[in-house]
């Protein structure tokens, strides 16, 4: 029937078709349904809801979420001003201006036929209202996460390393966006969008630390380059929430302007756990790497330790540790037995020193052993026994 009304698009063709009680009640369902599901749509978007920490995915998924929601939008609207939609609502107007006879039959409980008409359409109204606030809504959002976008890129493809001189410039943008936007500045999604720059930052580093070999890649790495990288993360960590504080300072001093109030623990919360957990693997890689210098020097009577703590490592990759998963607990616990049974083993290191000093028969020889030594020791504890010592 829209076909047919649509033929002639005369007010007296709308007229007629809205004296038709099937028509009227179809097009009365059609425009029903767009506003149940036009509203839907609007009031699900989900960038008003403070993401769920499980979340680990990027700022790119926001990006493109908006971009998305613009094109639907548009969609939707150049679909309302099709000559068949226009239809349906050109009927339904035309009965709500035209007064029946059967309006007049009903009782003070109930509405007449001409008044459900009119109440649909201005429900319709307020739904059109708010389609064109949504599209004024996700243009303006597009165009101010447009420009961020140009400098995440960088996000998903530097080094940590390089990362840490982008953050002047992306905490200028996120500024930006906080205080220019109409729309998108608001607390939850600013929180939002800071959430997912921690999540990419992470999983940056995480790719360089494994290096393209997975987690079970990082131990056939070199134990120094480890931890340089994991170094480099723990820098950038440092660096993101300093340059944020900054920005935030800055803000401050503006105080009639929009400033930088979110939850610092919800947006910075993940990099935090993300460090200890580098800062636990440090500790650990530098012991991989002193043990592994003290058997490439090869000092008598040292073979035993070594092989010890071969064992310890070996214990330990064995039980399948997603290393840079810091929301592991079973690590925590398996960490701590670690560090038990290793020092246990830098004591006795400790002790195989005093006795092989004692040993010597002549201060030549014990300095040449003391330099060996020297040479292999890393861990901060050994050395300040050589230097308290014997130096």
């Amino acid at each position: 029937y829209q076909r047919r009304v649509h033929g002639e698009q005369k007010p007296a063709s709308y007229a007629k078709a809205a004296k038709d009680k099937s028509v009227l009640e179809h097009f009365m369902e059609i425009v029903t349904s767009w506003c149940e599901q036009i509203t839907k749509y609007i009031e699900d978007d989900p960038s008003n809801v403070p993401l769920d920490k499980t979340v680990d995915s990027g700022p790119d998924v926001e990006i493109e979420y908006w971009s998305r929601r613009l094109l639907t939008l548009i969609s939707i609207t150049e679909q309302l001003k099709t000559k068949p939609n226009r239809v349906v609502t050109g009927v339904l107007k035309a009965r709500a201006l035209r007064t029946e006879p059967e309006d007049a039959k009903v009782d003070d409980n109930m509405l007449s036929e001409q008044e459900q008409v009119r109440n649909l359409l201005e429900r319709w109204r307020e739904v059109d209202l708010a389609i064109t606030d949504a599209l004024n809504e996700a243009k303006d959002n597009v165009r101010f996460l447009d420009n961020l976008g140009k400098v995440i890129e960088a996000l998903y493809k530097e080094t940590p390393s390089a990362l840490v001189d982008i953050m002047p410039s992306l905490m200028n943008s996120m500024k930006m966006i906080h205080t220019l936007s109409r729309h998108y500045g608001t607390e939850v999604r600013m929180t939002n969008l800071f959430c997912r720059i921690t999540n990419q930052l992470i999983n940056r580093c995480k790719e360089d630390i494994y290096g393209g070999q997975g987690a079970n890649g990082l131990w056939t790495q070199e134990a120094e380059a480890v931890i340089q990288k994991m170094n480099a993360a723990i820098r950038l960590c440092e660096e993101y929430r300093a340059h944020y504080k900054e920005t935030k300072a800055k803000l401050s001093q503006m105080p009639k302007g929009k400033q930088f109030d979110f939850d610092e623990t919800v947006i910075f919360g993940k990099f935090t756990r993300f460090r200890r957990r580098l800062e636990k693997l440090i500790d650990m890689f530098s012991s991989i790497k002193q043990f592994k210098a003290l058997e490439k020097k090869r000092i008598d009577g040292m073979e035993e330790l070594i092989h010890s703590f071969d064992n310890l490592i070996n214990e330990f990759k064995l039980k399948g540790h997603d290393l840079l998963d810091f929301n592991n607990t079973v690590f925590e616990r398996d960490y701590v037995e670690f560090t038990m049974h290793n020092s246990g083993l830098e004591n006795a290191i400790q002790d195989f020193m005093e006795r092989s000093l004692m040993q010597m028969s002549s201060i030549e020889k014990q300095l040449e052993l003391m330099k060996k030594f020297q040479d292999v020791v890393h861990r901060e504890a050994l050395q300040e026994d050589i230097e308290h010592k014997y130096l």
